[in-house]
């Protein structure tokens, strides 16, 4: 199980694979979300490429952060 504070993105794969999600995620306290689906990170990446490069690296960097800890076994420390 992982916690995650604000400003972290979830779910991240799923703008790549067409794979079904298969995270359960709970809110321990009130929470506001956005959610961004395939589609339309799609159509952010070629309509709006300054925006849509932002979103990239921050998808990359939140995903290899989490690789990075996988294989180190560091503890979770959130990413803003």
């Amino acid at each position: 199980m992982l916690e995650f504070g604000p400003g972290e993105m979830l779910g991240e794969l799923s703008l790549f694979e067409e794979t079904p999600r298969f995270a359960t995620v709970i809110a321990v306290e009130r929470t506001v979300v956005v959610a961004l689906f395939r589609a339309e990170f799609s159509t952010l990446l070629t309509k709006n490429t300054k925006i849509g490069a932002k979103v990239l690296v921050r998808l990359c960097t939140t995903i290899c952060q989490r690789f990075r800890r996988l294989l180190l076994r560091e503890p979770h420390s959130p990413t803003l």
